[in-house]
């Protein structure tokens, strides 16, 4: 099916707040929930709607949304540490706000689904899993693992905790924690996304490219069978989209740019140029469009499915319809 093409959403200043000395707090996305199409975290914390309301007006150095609750996680950079919070609407819309924990080292990602979330904390010279909800005590549970981590994501249908260290992907079963297998993938990784719903395949970002492993299928000496691969440098964030999420989306900052992939072979279907850098992506609830925001603090929407029945946002004085993106010709290689 053909991809449509971007529509700017939301436009944000790019003075975005500072978090320790020489940090920079990067724009955040995530799909938000029942009744909130997209959260961003640039210059505060609110719904890509100019008409939602403003959650906090302080920004956070990356959040994460439990899509079927609507909560929001957020983390902070404090002078000494870290401090992750937990935003709930309320009945009467409002969002309540709880102080969830406070860490000394740098909240690099997380996750959450109902009662329980997921925090990878850097330290000085270590990595931990802090895992917080029912079971785990007042202060969470703590479990050292490999870093860098490049990322926290749910897998086999919610019941499986994948962390992506390095040159690796632990698993651990959700909520509870306890300690799955350890998958060896090359590396360094640099995004994960593991196929919606109960697939079995996992989407992985490194220095070579965009690889494809079966999580179901047989190990060599540990490692995942790689199913397929696309040579493609500087890819920092991956996600499913389109119709039944079968569209790879790749985001490549240094070249500013959008690739879409079709899983099978891995055959790139579009390239798109953008004007700032992309840092980060998450989809609709529908699964049929890709949200990405720049580094500015922008989103757009790159719908690869059938029209919205409505727009994901009526901002008639800030948003404008972009033309036609032109796509790579076929025999065009990729740089």
């Amino acid at each position: 099916m053909a991809l449509r093409p971007l529509i700017p959403l939301l436009a944000l200043a790019a003075a975005l707040g500072a978090g320790r000395a020489g940090e920079t707090v990067r724009p955040a996305l995530c799909a938000g929930g029942p009744g909130l199409p997209a959260i961003v975290a640039a210059e505060g914390l609110r719904p890509v709607a100019d008409d939602g309301p403003v959650i906090d007006e302080r920004t956070p150095a990356g959040i994460a949304c439990d899509a079927r609750t609507g909560a929001i996680l957020a983390w902070y950079a404090e002078r000494r540490g870290s401090r992750a919070v937990l935003f709930r609407r309320g009945a009467d819309g409002a969002f309540e706000r709880r102080e969830l924990l406070a860490t000394r080292g740098r909240i690099r990602a997380g996750l959450v689904e109902g009662d329980a979330a997921a925090l990878a904390v850097e330290h000085r010279r270590s990595w931990e899993l802090l895992l917080v909800g029912p079971g785990h005590g007042r202060r969470g549970r703590s479990i050292e693992v490999p870093g860098p981590v490049a990322g926290l994501v749910l897998a086999g249908g919610g019941a499986t905790l994948l962390v992506g260290c390095d040159d690796q992907v632990r698993s651990f079963s959700w909520p509870d924690g306890r300690t799955g297998e350890v998958f060896l993938v090359g590396g360094p990784l640099r995004a994960l996304a593991p196929e919606p719903g109960s697939g079995h395949l996992l989407a992985v970002a490194d220095e070579g490219g965009v690889a494809l492993f079966d999580l179901s299928g047989r190990r060599v000496r540990g490692a995942l069978a790689e199913v397929a691969r696309r040579p493609l440098l500087g890819v920092e964030a991956l996600a499913w989209a389109g119709p039944g999420q079968g569209w790879l989306v790749a985001l490549r900052p240094a070249a500013r740019e959008i690739v879409v992939l079709e899983p099978a072979g891995m055959r790139e279907v579009r390239r798109v140029a953008l004007e700032a850098p992309p840092v980060a992506a998450a989809v609709t609830e529908d699964g049929e469009t890709a949200l990405v925001a720049d580094e500015t603090g922008a989103v757009i929407a790159l719908e690869t499915g059938p029209p919205p029945r409505a727009p994901l946002a009526t901002v008639p004085e800030r948003t404008a319809v972009a033309g036609p993106v032109p796509a790579r010709a076929p025999d065009q290689a990729p740089p």
